[in-house]
């Protein structure tokens, strides 16, 4: 995919998923690697955040600076201010080995509604307050270790939601009340149909990369 392309993606819908950023014959090794460090380094197999790269050896930071990632995000913010701001990971273990109580405590805690990330959480005690400027201030990358399928609960997002000033975490924090059908719909109930909600579906050593104003 063209640089071209990718800045157009994201500018009109807020998202990309540039391929093949890990080789597909390298990708094996390093989920292998994660999930040694998660298994040495988790709190439990429902504790799914972890600070990979603290203890990993270290196999996948090399493509953290993968020109077709870091061109568009520089460009982004004017050619400078690239920051890496938290290299936490998420982590859905296999429930094989857990009761069913802990797997649907598991699915709970990682089946969210929509919200936006980072700075545009808010009731944050840090934010960026809604409403807000139509100008991105961070991006989040999701690397893909296995395939990213509908059928295995990959990532959905709502295309071009970015361009929105606010997120249903807002009607969230400050007037919980103030439900309607469509808010409420598209806080977490993604069975209804919406034609701009996608499902990013990739291959593995895959990345979607995204503007964290997006839902």
């Amino acid at each position: 995919m063209e640089h071209e392309e990718v800045m157009f993606r994201l500018k009109t819908q807020g998202w990309v998923i540039i391929p093949s950023v890990i080789p597909h014959d390298e990708v094996e090794p390093i989920r292998r690697d994660m999930e040694r460090v998660y298994a040495e380094r988790g709190r439990s197999r429902v504790d799914y955040i972890l600070n990979y790269l603290d203890h990993s050896s270290h196999s996948f930071s090399k493509y953290l600076a993968d020109p077709r990632i870091l061109a568009p995000v520089h460009e982004a913010f004017g050619g400078q201010h690239v920051r890496v701001r938290s290299n936490a990971g998420f982590l859905n273990p296999p429930p094989a080995d857990v009761d069913d109580a802990m797997v649907r405590r598991a699915q709970h805690k990682m089946a969210q509604g929509m919200h936006a990330d980072g700075p545009f959480l808010q009731g944050q005690p840090v934010r960026v307050a809604a409403p807000y400027q139509d100008s991105a201030v961070q991006f989040t990358t999701i690397w893909m270790l296995s395939d990213f399928t509908e059928e295995n609960g990959a990532t959905q997002l709502l295309t071009g939601s970015h361009r929105s000033p606010t997120n249903p975490t807002a009607i969230r924090a400050f007037d919980p009340t103030n439900l309607s059908e469509v808010v409420a719909a598209r806080m977490g109930d993604l069975t209804r149909p919406d034609p701009a909600i996608v499902t990013a579906a990739g291959k593995a050593g895959d990345v979607i990369l995204f503007d964290n104003r997006v839902w």
